[in-house]
């Protein structure tokens, strides 16, 4: 099912498509991103498969990134030969802000452990993780490194439900990480829809309350979430995950599965401020101001944890 967009915006990305294609511009975006940029992505997906494609080195030379800036950075990391251009340079992550390299450091001369971070961080704090994940891969992830117990951060939630899935002892950086978006959900919240919609099957992120996973019927990332709900049987779902994957779910499904986000107020605030005009912009006069690039050493540290994540996944 195609969604159909207001005249103004249809010639907006009409407009882009035009520019990028002159231009041989890629474009990604993270599933959390406004339907109408999603609708006009060269790509489109969570941080895993975007992180997949950022390492298969996209044709073009220049990138534009609609998403947060430790997307930005990550795919800047992969390809440093490469331009990589962020619509918003205040598209900025909260959670990844709370685990700045120190708290990484200070932790890492406390414990012999082996450090995992959540791909939501700072480049300057991966440069010092053995190896990254996303909420996609974590247990694995973590499962594979053959200790008992590992430094995990930034989010808290995401640790507990690596700990819960595999019984690992997880010593968080920082102590209470968390997605602003994803701390909202109750079980109020998926209670309230179950008695509308009794039949209907809740799934929602791991960066969730532990309370909150442990009474969904299917746990997962966002594109897990999206598989979830595309493969089964089961017409309604309640949802515990940001608004924006419902465009891509409606899409891939052709409508024919019925949506019910728990909460109407999860939006990333981050993730929306980049906009069809902003994008725009930077194909018009390619500003160097956002313009995304790690420094070389920190990138080179960086990108061990990040392609061993990938090697691994």
């Amino acid at each position: 099912m195609e969604q159909s967009f207001p005249k103004q915006i249809q010639r907006l990305q009409e407009e882009i498509i035009k520019l990028k294609e002159k231009e041989d511009i890629f474009l990604m975006a993270h599933y959390y991103q406004r339907p109408e940029i999603q609708a006009i992505a060269d790509v489109l997906g969570d941080s895993l498969g975007l992180s997949r494609i950022a390492q298969q080195k996209a044709k073009s030379d220049i990138i534009i990134f609609a998403g947060v800036t430790f997307m930005a950075e990550t795919a800047s990391i992969l390809n440093p030969n490469k331009t990589v251009y962020i619509p918003d340079k205040a598209a900025k992550c909260p959670m990844a802000a709370m685990c700045p390299a120190k708290a990484v450091q200070s932790l890492k001369a406390q414990y012999d452990l082996p450090v995992v971070l959540y791909v939501n961080t700072l480049a300057e704090a991966k440069a010092h993780a053995d190896i990254m994940c996303t909420s996609a891969n974590a247990v694995e992830i973590c499962r594979s490194l053959n200790s008992d117990s590992i430094i995990f951060g930034p989010d808290w939630n995401l640790g507990w439900h690596v700990n819960w899935k595999s019984g690992l002892e997880i010593i968080p950086v920082p102590e209470h990480g968390y997605c602003y978006v994803h701390k909202k959900f109750e079980v109020e919240d998926f209670l309230k829809l179950k008695k509308q919609y009794p039949k209907a099957l809740i799934t929602v992120h791991p960066e969730c309350n532990p309370e909150v996973q442990k009474m969904a019927d299917h746990v997962g990332s966002t594109a897990g979430i999206k598989k979830f709900i595309k493969n089964s049987d089961a017409s309604d779902f309640i949802i515990g995950t940001e608004i924006g994957l419902g465009f891509a779910i409606h899409q891939e499904t052709a409508g024919q599965k019925r949506l019910h986000f728990a909460r109407d107020d999860a939006i990333c605030q981050a993730m929306k401020c980049i906009t069809l005009e902003k994008i725009r912009e930077i194909l018009i006069k390619f500003p160097k101001e956002n313009v995304i690039k790690v420094p070389e050493e920190i990138a080179n540290a960086a990108r061990k944890g990040i392609v061993k994540m990938l090697e691994l996944s």
